[in-house]
């Protein structure tokens, strides 16, 4: 097996860890904003950049980590990063 397809398969792994309080919070407010219908959610990113005073960049990430990890409970004790 050659490194090309070690790293292949380490990508595909879905390596689970535990939340921050921040992405906790940020994604409780992702969650009652897509509820509240004020924004489609792909352009949700100047909305946390407002209510938790984030750049752009931390925004983003925070955004599609709670896209991919997205469950209508609000559960986000454990997530997978994007």
């Amino acid at each position: 097996m050659n490194n090309m397809d070690i790293s292949t398969i380490i990508k595909t792994i879905n390596i689970m860890r535990k939340t921050t309080e921040t992405e906790k919070e940020v994604f409780s407010f992702l969650n009652d904003l897509r509820d509240s219908g004020a924004t489609n959610m792909f352009g949700a990113t100047p909305f946390i950049m407002d209510e938790f005073n984030l750049d752009q960049a931390t925004s983003k990430r925070l955004l599609s980590t709670w896209m991919n990890n997205f469950n209508k409970e609000g559960n986000y004790e454990e997530v997978k990063d994007a």
